[in-house]
């Protein structure tokens, strides 16, 4: 289990600053105590420091300069890109953004050994052994894979940059490549095809010119050019429109590209650390009676009768029939919102495994449908815009099979112990939102979305509605405030981010902080 290293009091400080950051703070719940404690956004992260550090330029700006990068297709391109990022405005904004001491060079180098931990990774696989490894694993998880060997390799250099960017902004380099996927593909350039002619071309210029051990930017600059070089017109196009396309996003598509900062993992498996066993256990039952459905609004379809229940262990898994559901949807007369509930013994952990093909079904009749899954410890809502059979594939690297997802919402095992940890007046479980996307032996979370999904947790008992958030806990212990509701022995949230979260009261109300 992970420890997180602040003691109660210090957690209690942190909780406390945290709200008094947000609106919570100069703001009296009223009503059905609906108080919105605004999340920090990455993009608002990086403006504040930008202005902290007197830095004409803006976190959009600083990003499309960064973006650049990744979308020359030549020499000159690239050049002209490296030089644009070492001009003074932006040696200014990458020292105030990644840290101080950090400059432009330090991000290229870092990139460089990056590239280069490849050649240590997978420099014993054929071409075809590579392209393959690449799609298997998923593009997102291959480069996350390496970056964390770049970590570890060159932790005086990597490691460095990773680290202080944390600190600096909540998001290291694994994190930042989440934002870059976000962004390829808000322009387009997130394509199957295209990452597998490029790793393919990344091979053949491995074998022929390799990166040394520690390359140098003119060296790195060589080598991504004969890269270029190797890529089919096809692919060139992809990058080209991209370059377009880059220019014309819209400051309010640079919002959702640069939202809620993605959450580094706590380092607990899906379902608090539970894994099933693979062989079926015919003893234990799930629950007859089911989670109580939150009220929301909208034409509500149920969808339960699409679900059968297996166990294994001590783990209920809800499969979704998907002709089954098909069928309720076509014999609906209006649908807005879909229920699906996840049924497990008290006991157990619980998930609902759901064919993609669901979700297209039912965007072929409502795009803008919501799909809400409930279980005993809470719900999340997702609309069906976000969870599309092409998007989820790309981020896979599959082009044949089934996709299906895998949601789950489930109190981690060890919460108590973990609250006591933290010091926090707990009001709920610590629960875990998780969402996997898989086809075949292929797999890939999926953690980030485009717009707030609501979701909600169960309370455990009774709370002062002025003093209870809902917080999200992070990788080190921290905790950060979500927007949250307090209404019928729920608390209701939106976060554009799966990851841990839990309510909380404080003993003092918002106003007195």
């Amino acid at each position: 289990m992970k420890k997180f290293p602040f003691s109660k009091k210090a957690a209690n400080v942190m909780l406390a600053a945290a709200l008094v950051a947000t609106p919570f703070a100069a703001t009296v719940p009223m009503a059905d105590s609906a108080a919105f404690a605004q999340q920090p956004s990455l993009k608002s992260v990086i403006d504040q420091r930008l202005d902290q550090g007197n830095v004409n330029t803006t976190a959009i700006q600083l990003s499309r300069d960064l973006a650049s990068l990744t979308l020359a297709t030549t020499r000159e391109e690239l050049t002209n890109a490296i030089t644009t990022l070492q001009s003074e405005t932006n040696e200014a904004a990458i020292a105030a953004v990644f840290g101080q001491g950090i400059t432009s060079n330090d991000l290229m180098e870092a990139v460089a050994l990056t590239f280069q931990s490849i050649q240590n990774l997978h420099g014993d696989k054929s071409k075809e052994q590579f392209i393959q490894y690449v799609g298997q694993i998923g593009y997102e998880n291959f480069w996350k894979e390496v970056i964390e060997k770049a970590i570890a390799d060159h932790a005086e250099k990597v490691g460095r940059l990773n680290t202080s960017m944390q600190s600096n902004i909540g998001v290291g380099l694994t994190g930042l490549l989440t934002v870059l996927i976000d962004l390829e593909t808000e322009i387009g350039t997130f394509s199957l095809t295209a990452k597998q002619d490029f790793a393919g071309a990344l091979f053949e210029v491995q074998h022929s010119t390799p990166l040394s051990e520690n390359p140098t930017i003119e060296e790195f600059t060589s080598f991504v050019s004969n890269v270029y070089g190797k890529l089919s017109q096809s692919t060139i196009d992809i990058l080209n429109h991209g370059k377009m396309n880059l220019v014309r996003l819209s400051d309010a598509q640079w919002e959702q590209i640069l939202g809620e900062a993605p959450s580094p993992d706590p380092g607990t498996s899906p379902g608090g650390g539970t894994t099933p066993p693979s062989a079926p256990d015919p003893t234990p039952e799930p629950s007859p009676e089911p989670p109580q459905v939150p009220e929301r609004d909208g034409v509500t379809i149920p969808a339960e009768e699409a679900i059968t229940v297996e166990v294994v262990g001590n783990h209920a898994i809800n499969r979704v029939n998907a002709d089954v559901f098909a069928q309720i949807i076509a014999d609906a007369q209006q649908i807005e919102r879909v229920s699906l509930t996840i049924t497990k013994g008290e006991s157990q952990t619980g998930e609902l495994v759901i064919p993609v093909t669901a979700f297209e079904a039912l965007a072929e009749v409502n795009a803008n449908a919501v799909v809400d899954v409930t279980t005993d410890e809470g719900s999340i809502s997702l609309p069906v815009s976000e969870l599309r059979d092409e998007a989820l594939r790309t981020r896979l690297g599959v082009t044949e099979g089934d996709v299906e997802l895998s949601i789950s919402v489930n109190a981690v095992a060890d919460s108590a112990e973990r609250v006591a940890e933290l010091g926090i007046n707990a009001k709920s479980p610590i629960v875990e939102f998780s969402i996997v996307a898989r086809s075949g032996d292929v797999e890939a979370p999926v953690n980030r979305f485009v717009q707030y999904l609501e979701r909600d947790l169960v309370l455990s008992e009774d709370v002062n509605p002025d003093r209870t958030v809902v917080v999200r806990v992070n990788a080190d212990g921290t905790l950060t405030v979500v927007p949250t509701i307090v209404r019928d022995g729920r608390v209701t949230f939106k976060s554009f981010t799966n990851s841990y979260y839990v309510a909380v009261e404080r003993e003092a109300s918002f106003s007195d902080l």
